[in-house]
């Protein structure tokens, strides 16, 4: 019991772990559009 309560804290810490950097991608990828946009504009 006491191995199944550690393995779902350790898959819940990977779990915020891979949303943060899934949430840290899509603003990266966001701006990256963002800039290519106004770029386009600038052009």
């Amino acid at each position: 019991m006491f191995v199944v309560f550690q393995f779902l804290v350790y898959f819940r810490c990977l779990l915020r772990t891979i949303l943060d950097k899934g949430a840290f991608l899509v603003s990266a990828v966001s701006n990256l559009k963002k800039e290519a946009f106004f770029q386009k504009l600038e052009i």
